[in-house]
This record gives C-alpha cells, structure tokens and sequence, in this order.
C-alpha cells in the first residue's frame, strides 16, 4: 500500500490499505489515487489558427476541415518526433508540451523553427505561443490526456490572447526565452496578462 509506479514520465500511486472495508472504501482509495498530484517543470506551448472563424466563413467547410486536419497532423507528427506531446486539443489549436528538462530545450527549439518554415508554406497563418514553469500533474484527467493544472498553465493560454490581440504570430514568455537561450530571439515589449497581476516581458524572433 502507497507504492509508487513510475512508468516514463507518469507516476502511479497504489493504494490498497489492509482492511477494505466494502464499496466505500474503494471509492475512498479510488479518488485518493485520482486526486495524487506531483509538481513538475514543463514547457508549455500553445498553438492556434489565426483568425479561425473568419477563415471558416470564406471557405467551403469540408476544405476548411481538410486545412485544419492537416495542419493538425503535421504538427502532432513534427512535436512527436521531437520528444514532446500534444496533451489537449482545441478545436482550432492545442496545447502541447515537453518535460523541463535539458535535453528538452533543443528539440523545443527545432520544434519553434520547424513550426516557422510550416508557416510559410500553408494557405493560413497559425499563432505559436511558448512559455516554461512548474505544472501540476495528475488529478483527473481526460481519457488518454496527462492532466495539467496549475497558474502557468493558465499562464500559456492568456498569453496566446496577448499575441493575438498584439498581432504577435510567435511569442515567448520571458522566462522560455532565458531557458532557450536563443541569440536570435529579440524582446517583444511588456504586457499585462489577464488574471496576473503586473506586465510581464516578452520576446519573439527578430
């Protein structure tokens, strides 16, 4: 009882105390086992089609659908092979992230510049916002989903409507800027963040 089970990045904590005690008991166990969060660092990235419903009103729907099926999959196919994975998506975008570790920071920054050659060949542009901190992993999740929470990943989601209402096709917090280390990141200014209090600095591609 309380053993944990570590498989890749999850972890798994086995509950079965001595006396069961019936059905209650194993509800009790089984929302003990939900509810064990851990606290890790990831990076967090956000993407999304620009102008998405203005997009989807000029365009015949099932020529819309295939635009958007197909970015879809070259984005799960490019962010899969660079170690990271698409934990939720979201209509016309998703959320995707990487464990934060060092080995993580080059395949993020491939990621980034692959993303910015995709851009230039697709009839749509897409919003491609990155950020980095401590997330809360576990809880209840959707099936086949890790489940994130915590303020960073609200974080990453109000970030994407900063760019979005600056025209910023790519953003960077501050503090995935510092992790990347990228020479040819340039800052983007300073911006408040709904539901954060203060301006936060910024930074994108020269």
């Amino acid at each position: 009882n309380g053993d944990d089970i570590r498989i890749g990045p999850f972890k798994l904590k086995f509950m079965c105390p001595s006396d069961p005690g019936g059905q209650t008991s194993t509800q009790l166990t089984t929302q003990q086992t939900l509810i064990d969060l851990n606290r890790e660092n990831r990076w967090l990235m956000v993407a999304d089609i620009e102008n998405s419903t203005m997009l989807a009103s000029s365009l015949d729907a099932k020529i819309y659908r295939n635009y958007v099926d197909e970015w879809f999959k070259k984005s799960r196919d490019l962010i899969v092979n660079q170690r990271g994975s698409i934990n939720k998506f979201l209509g016309d975008g998703f959320l995707a992230c990487w464990p934060g570790v060092p080995e993580s920071r080059d395949k993020v920054a491939d990621t980034l510049q692959k993303f910015r050659e995709m851009d230039a060949h697709l009839s749509f542009r897409f919003r491609i916002v990155l950020h980095f901190g401590e997330v809360l992993i576990g809880g209840v999740g959707t099936a086949g989903e890790e489940s994130l929470s915590g303020p960073e990943v609200n974080f990453v989601f109000r970030m994407e409507k900063v760019a979005g209402t600056n025209g910023m096709s790519i953003l960077l917090s501050q503090r995935a800027a510092d992790q990347l280390g990228d020479e040819t990141l340039i800052p983007a200014g300073e911006y408040s963040v709904p539901g954060f209090p203060g301006e936060f600095k910024f930074a994108t591609f020269a």
